[in-house]
């Protein structure tokens, strides 16, 4: 496709982040350029329609609505949805509220096998719905991380190997699953050993070690049956414990970061407010005054 058309109207929050990447000796030689990365907070109109860009997209919806048009089809995007796209076909993202999602521009070689195998596993879609957050933003957290510096040999070949990790953990995914016994296992002693020892210091090399097998294929393995990683459920698990103390005990925000196995207390207090939206010292008076 020789023609490039791009037509974009972005009311962009001042959080947003959009880091074009400028091309690395060390990146050029893997055959994979990474263009663009980026983590959008929208308020108020937001569209992008474009083709012909010499690109594949993958983006992670965190909040909100938007509606990709693509392939002919339109396709509601929602939290925790993640799309894969080929830019060199036309599609158009359309949203008129507030949402939040990250993403990656690149090119490569051999993205359309990746690509291609995902879209026809996947229903011809593009689309995949997530049960949470796991490996794709935590992917472009990464990228955003390594980007918003200076580009260097070693994080263009980080860079590139995170990309890689992107649309082979996609790819995987949605391969049709056998049932794997092992795999049942490894995921069941990692539940119970996270429930039984929440309070202590806990390590994915710990937890691999349990289950006699790697960290990096052990979270895969979570993911794909809990829909969040091992870290995320310790601590939403912490948090739930928490909860637990502030609403039946007496004990002080910093007795109960201790108890929960937080490093700190003004960590714990941070994370606390991220999942409910106040400080542990409101959420007991808010919890008392029932």
């Amino acid at each position: 496709m020789d023609e490039k058309f791009l037509k974009y109207e972005l009311e962009l929050m001042d959080d947003s982040t959009w880091l074009v990447v400028m091309p690395h000796s060390a990146m050029k030689g893997t055959g994979l350029i990474i263009q663009e990365v980026g983590d959008f907070f929208t308020q108020g109109s937001f569209m992008t329609e474009r083709e012909g860009l010499e690109s594949y997209q993958i983006v992670f919806m965190y909040e909100g609505e938007a509606r990709l048009t693509y392939r002919n089809e339109e396709h509601l995007l929602v939290a925790g949805c993640v799309y894969f796209i080929d830019c060199r076909e036309h599609y158009t993202v359309r949203s008129d509220g507030h949402f939040h999602a990250n993403f990656v521009h690149f090119n490569y070689d051999k993205a359309a096998h990746y690509f291609e195998k995902f879209i026809s596993i996947n229903n011809n879609s593009p689309v995949l719905r997530l049960a949470a957050p796991c490996f794709v933003d935590q992917g472009i957290i990464q990228l955003l991380e390594l980007f918003k510096n200076d580009v260097i040999d070693e994080n263009s070949y980080r860079g590139v190997e995170i990309v890689i990790s992107l649309m082979t953990h996609l790819l995987i995914t949605v391969l049709p699953k056998k049932a794997d016994r092992r795999i049942k296992e490894s995921v069941e002693i990692t539940l119970s050993y996270l429930r039984e020892n929440f309070h202590k210091k806990i390590t994915l090399d710990d937890l691999a070690q349990k289950t006699h097998t790697s960290k990096f294929h052990l979270r895969q393995l979570f993911c794909n049956a809990m829909g969040i990683s091992p870290t995320e459920y310790l601590t939403r698990l912490r948090i739930s414990k928490a909860r637990e103390l502030l609403r039946l005990t007496t004990n002080t925000v910093s007795q109960i970061s201790e108890k929960t196995g937080f490093e700190s207390t003004s960590y714990f207090i941070r994370l606390f407010r991220k999942y409910e939206n106040m400080s542990p010292g409101e959420y007991r008076k808010k919890w008392i005054s029932y």
